[in-house]
């Protein structure tokens, strides 16, 4: 019987999404397509050194050739041509949700996204503006504090290999830098929803390996009314390095640590990861597991050990469609019988180029309790400029 209930939460969901569709647009790049589309860098497809954000010609191209089943992936659908000093779009989200927990509502439709990019380039030198939409199910006192400036950075990049640096709001590089907030590795590695850092960094970006160091600090999230200015996450400031070694066009091998402060603890993280294509199958494996030790200022017993994993599976059946499937831990003290795990099964359609339809499936238990794991169903419609 409780089976036939979350099932049928699963397809009210999908039915409210799918009209919602009808009206709201909303879609973007995946690193699981890196190797799949050709491209072994992530600047190969997108402005930023270390991926995510706006794509550049590359990536619109490869939406249009190799993700999608055809259309036009130039901005505004090849309406409108850009200066040569100016690339801009944006990411539109539309989502569902079905959930068995009692902290949220049963059912929700909400704008999950929607984020205006901005990219200003004179000489070696470009300014990167992010200005969106903070997603949230429930209402907030005032529309003007959900609207938010999540990247804003100053960088000097010669060419799209070699050195860089930059300063200003953003991710310092760490992990996979999956689109999916909802994985471990980010919500509980300081990598979640608002939690970019103000942070000066810097790399090198070469064909067969790359290395991107940064030193961070807290950055509050400032809406635009600045009624209630608020730090997301642990508000730490610390540093972080990542180092990738290409094998080839087929995958990656790397390793990164992080070390941040907060006013009561300190955290230790290391980690390696990887990824491979094969060719044949279509099918892409991915990787990770970082070790971690949390220290307490205000108490002098013994520190915590922890661990977060993730291994992945993507696969390929046919262009413009990926399934996946994933299995996290993450374990914030070894020591005590608490670890979290979750089974994800994904499906993304990518019809034309600027357009994707998501459906995602999630079971989540705690503590071993897997007979009484929460349940997350979610479709989601996405559409990017």
């Amino acid at each position: 019987m409780q089976l036939t209930s979350h099932v049928s939460r699963l397809w009210l969901a999908a039915l409210i999404a799918l009209a919602a569709a009808l009206a709201a647009p909303a879609a973007s790049a995946y690193p699981e397509f890196r190797f799949s589309t050709g491209a072994a860098r992530c600047t190969m497809c997108h402005y930023s050194p270390d991926g995510g954000g706006l794509i550049n010609d590359y990536g619109r191209f490869a939406s249009e050739g190799q993700i999608s089943r055809g259309g036009d992936g130039d901005f505004m659908h090849g309406l409108v041509d850009e200066p040569d000093w100016l690339a801009t779009g944006a990411d539109f989200r539309v989502a569902a949700t079905a959930r068995d927990r009692d902290a949220d509502p049963e059912l929700a439709l909400f704008p999950m996204q929607g984020d205006i990019y901005s990219n200003f380039f004179a000489g070696d030198f470009s300014l990167a503006i992010t200005l969106g939409v903070r997603a949230q199910v429930r209402e907030s006192d005032s529309p003007l504090s959900r609207i938010v400036s999540r990247e804003h950075y100053a960088m000097w990049q010669p060419d799209a290999t070699g050195p860089y640096a930059r300063v200003g709001r953003y991710f310092p590089t760490y992990g996979f830098r999956s689109v999916d907030h909802t994985s471990y590795m980010r919500r509980y590695l300081g990598l979640h929803t608002l939690e970019e850092k103000y942070a000066l960094g810097g790399g090198v970006v070469e064909e067969e390996w790359e290395v991107h160091a940064n030193a961070y600090m807290p950055a509050p999230v400032l809406p635009l009314d600045f009624s209630s200015p608020s730090v997301v996450g642990r508000e730490a400031t610390g540093g972080a390095l990542y180092g990738e070694y290409r094998l080839g066009n087929d995958g990656t091998v790397g390793a990164q640590s992080k070390i941040d402060f907060t006013s009561d603890d300190a955290r230790y993280l290391a980690g390696v990861l990887g990824s491979y294509y094969f060719d044949a199958p279509s099918l892409l494996a991915k990787a990770q597991l970082d070790l971690g030790r949390q220290t307490f200022d205000f108490d002098p017993g013994p520190s915590r050990n922890q661990l977060a994993a993730r291994l992945g599976l993507n696969y390929f059946p046919i262009q413009g469609l990926m399934l996946g499937a994933s299995v996290e831990r993450y374990d914030d003290d070894l020591s005590v019988s608490v670890q979290r795990d979750a089974l994800s099964l994904s499906a993304q359609f990518f019809p034309l180029a600027h357009w994707e339809v998501m459906g995602m499936a999630r079971f989540e238990a705690q503590g071993g309790e897997y007979g009484d794991a929460s349940t997350l169903g979610l479709l989601m419609l996405h559409y990017y400029l």
